[in-house]
């Protein structure tokens, strides 16, 4: 049974995937598989994971229809039998001695979970770097449940938590409480990741940037986003509460934390993501009434504006945005 299971989903990612799957290959620690799940993909990315698998034994490929990066790390659960797990996307590379360290580290001290530090590298068209910036981390070090509960909100608000990517994971937490990704199209991850803190009994945060995340231009990025976007969002946001609820953490200091998040997110949903060539008036005008009417978004201000000004700034600067959004359409006639 090797030590660690890497699940890496891979969908059209041709261009990049023989430099992400190389870097898995060259790390000094051996002991692993590598779990390569084609989720769909319609360039010739399936080829070169079935090429990689005839030449290295810890390589198994699986080849399934579309479902998304959630769906296809299940699919890799299903069939892990490392004791610990790893999942690193098929654009990005992580560093020769990254899960070496990381699994001494868990070894030695017999942690649930890890979180490592990123790079954060942003391409544009023609993939040239245009920026190079970390993530956040530091060190922190939490031995019990109890620390674990209390700290959680607090990593939300200023750790990288929700992504799989930068963390090692381990195998018996998720199969003794049948932790999975669930079937949303956005999000998905960091609903895992509560569900699976939810069962944990330590935590360590390392200043170590092992991981290089390859982030593609913001038009790309936008033409990826759900019309569903605002759905999953507040899916998020009600299991996270319920679950601070559960453990009796739901401090006005935690909920301000999540408030802040799902405020940020309200306005991504509005504006960020909506792309204004192509859609009509009556679309925009649809989507963005759409998402103030929602009765969650709703009592969510109305709540949240009782115990934190800047919230309440918040939804007013979005009623601002959308009047001179709708002003601007007004007057170009669309």
């Amino acid at each position: 049974m090797p030590k660690l299971s890497i699940i890496m989903p891979v969908y059209n990612t041709a261009k990049f995937l023989k430099r992400s799957i190389d870097s898995v290959l060259c790390q000094d620690f051996s002991d692993f598989e590598l779990i390569l799940v084609n989720d769909g993909s319609k360039d010739n990315s399936l080829e070169i994971c079935l090429q990689y698998e005839k030449k290295d034994n810890r390589i198994k490929v699986i080849d399934k229809e579309n479902g998304g990066a959630g769906s296809a790390r299940n699919a890799g659960l299903e069939i892990a039998q490392g004791e610990y797990i790893a999942f690193p996307d098929s654009d990005d590379w992580i560093d020769p001695q990254a899960y070496s360290y990381c699994i001494s580290i868990m070894e030695k001290k017999n942690l649930d979970l890890l979180l490592f530090g990123s790079l954060n590298t942003m391409y544009d068209e023609n993939e040239n770097v245009l920026d190079v910036k970390k993530g956040r981390t530091e060190n922190i070090y939490l031995g019990t449940k109890e620390e674990c509960r209390k700290k959680w909100a607090w990593l939300v608000g200023n750790l990288p938590m929700d992504g799989p990517s930068n963390k090692i994971y381990k195998s018996s937490v998720i199969k003794k409480n049948g932790v999975r990704f669930p079937d949303l199209r956005r999000m998905q991850d960091g609903v895992f990741n509560m569900r699976y803190f939810d069962k944990i009994n330590s935590f360590e945060a390392v200043d170590k940037y092992f991981y290089h995340f390859t982030q593609h231009p913001s038009e790309y990025q936008r033409k990826k986003m759900p019309d569903k976007f605002i759905d999953c969002a507040i899916f998020y946001h009600k299991t996270a509460i319920d679950m601070l609820r559960s453990w009796g953490e739901l401090t006005e200091e935690n909920e301000l934390i999540l408030g802040r998040w799902f405020s940020e997110t309200v306005m991504v949903a509005e504006f960020e993501y909506l792309p204004i060539g192509g859609r009509s008036f009556k679309t925009i005008y649809s989507h963005i009434k759409q998402i103030n009417n929602m009765e969650y978004v709703h009592n969510f201000y109305k709540r949240y504006a009782k115990i934190n000004k800047d919230i309440m700034k918040k939804e007013r600067a979005i009623k601002d945005r959308w009047n001179l959004l709708l002003t601007a359409l007004t007057v170009n006639g669309k």
